[in-house]
């Protein structure tokens, strides 16, 4: 082809017979042993906004969740004060969320869905009960009932005693607030 083109250019009165075809250079091998391998570098960006959020974000949801059990912990260890109800099913605990220590020694006031109150130790022991009754007109309050007067309903009725083991924890200051009017009757063992 450099032939033809060369008969073309004397054709046209330009003498192209010094002129050499120039082919480039072979490229360079070089034996794979010296070659270097490519070496990666960690690149680090700073970023405002990216780490500076992440650790507002895990500060305030941090906040939200101390608020959050410091309610749950005051809701279920509060005592039963005068004016209160513990509705069918509900329960109460000593220690509330402070029950994974060993230095308190919880115990759980439940009440039945059968009009019986109960207290239950750290172990799941009957401390002691208190039966009641299961409300059957519209009017009555299911339930423990403590009234302003101290004395305690369940389910509607008065209750006038409660059974009580002979080492039982007192009923009072916790379970409720202030010592119920209600006859205690111990155990025999």
């Amino acid at each position: 082809m450099l032939k033809q083109s060369a008969l073309q250019l004397k054709a046209s009165g330009i003498d192209a017979s010094a002129w050499k075809e120039v082919k480039p250079p072979p490229p360079k091998v070089t034996p794979r042993a010296l070659v270097p391998e490519p070496v990666s570098v960690p690149i680090e960006v700073e970023s405002d906004d990216g780490e500076s959020g992440g650790g507002v974000f895990v500060l305030v949801l941090m906040v939200i969740a101390a608020i959050v059990m410091q309610v749950y912990h005051s809701k279920i260890t509060a005592p039963i004060a005068p004016g209160q109800v513990l509705s069918p099913g509900g329960w109460v605990s000593k220690c509330g969320v402070a029950s994974v220590f060993p230095s308190c020694e919880n115990a759980y006031l439940e009440m039945g869905d059968d009009g019986v109150l109960s207290l239950f130790d750290a172990h799941g022991e009957l401390e002691w009960k208190m039966q009641g009754s299961v409300c059957k007109s519209e009017d009555c309050i299911e339930g423990l009932e403590m009234r302003e007067d101290s004395r305690l309903y369940v389910g509607g009725k008065y209750v006038q005693w409660v059974n009580v083991k002979k080492d039982a924890e007192p009923i009072s200051p916790w379970p409720f607030a202030e010592a119920p009017k209600i006859k205690i009757i111990h155990a025999k063992k």
